[in-house]
């Protein structure tokens, strides 16, 4: 939870910069949200980076005796551009398909020694789309108690359903007190999982997935009104660090034990 605050604590404190390109739209006929007589407005770029830093999950590896081991998310660097927008988005952009590096780090105790390492066990790769839109309070918060509880195979198997309030929901609060808010629709064709990197052998691949953050709530402001690199920055950590915290069953945990033999 420290995470995520401090992430939403330097949002916060991030000004949100004019970027070179707007839209706007008549949020009265979008049939989202109640009427809003208004036009509503964002600035957009053709082109924005965001740095994802590194997570460490909560859950450890399980361990044979004198061998500590936990896994960690590395760094990786995204580069988003414009594309065509969907019916209900104000603009969208779309990430390269880029590779996160699952690392485990130990170190053994072995009489008065300890020997430290780090390797790399995965790779977890997709393509982010981002879509601006009026926030939308008739979708629900997430429920983090079920996410939590998910498995692998409910992830991976997209012909059944999955509980209300584990996927397309809010991560934040939607509505933030803001009369035009905006939202984040944060959606991926799904996680694939390659062992030991990204050219390696493909393990496995989750469905699809959609999650939605409100700016107005991310930034405590009362208005957003341009989208830039640096937004871009501090909302693709907060989405990052949430979904790790909250849906620990993409943590390839499975594969790092392979690879220790633990």
């Amino acid at each position: 939870m420290r995470s995520v605050a401090i992430v939403t604590a330097v949002c916060i404190s991030w000004a949100v910069a004019v970027a070179p390109r707007s839209f706007a739209t008549d949020t009265t006929n979008l049939g989202l949200n109640p009427p809003v007589r208004s036009v509503q407005r964002i600035t957009c770029p053709e082109n924005a980076a965001a740095l994802l830093r590194p997570v460490y999950p909560d859950s450890a590896v399980p361990k044979p005796r004198q061998l500590r081991v936990t896994l960690h998310y590395g760094k990786l660097a995204l580069r988003f551009t414009s594309a065509l927008k969907q019916a209900d988005s104000l603009c969208t952009l779309v990430s390269q398909r880029a590779a996160l590096p699952v690392i485990t780090d130990f170190n053994a105790g072995f009489g008065g020694g300890v020997t430290d390492a780090s390797q790399q066990v995965a790779a977890s790769v997709t393509t982010a789309t981002l879509d601006i839109i009026p926030t939308q309070t008739i979708i629900r918060r997430c429920n983090f108690f079920l996410m939590k509880f998910l498995s692998r195979a409910d992830l991976i198997d997209s012909a059944k359903p999955l509980p209300n309030g584990t996927n397309k929901c809010y991560l934040n609060e939607p509505g933030g007190g803001a009369t035009n808010g905006l939202t984040v629709r944060w959606s991926i064709p799904g996680f694939e999982e390659y062992a030991p990197d990204e050219h390696g052998v493909r393990v496995y691949k989750t469905r699809a997935l959609t999650y939605y953050t409100d700016l107005n709530s991310l930034f405590q402001a009362g208005q957003v009104s341009s989208i830039d690199s640096t937004v871009i920055d501090c909302l693709e950590n907060y989405i990052h660090r949430r979904i790790i915290k909250n849906l620990p069953a993409i943590t390839p945990i499975g594969l790092a034990q392979v690879v220790l033999g633990a």
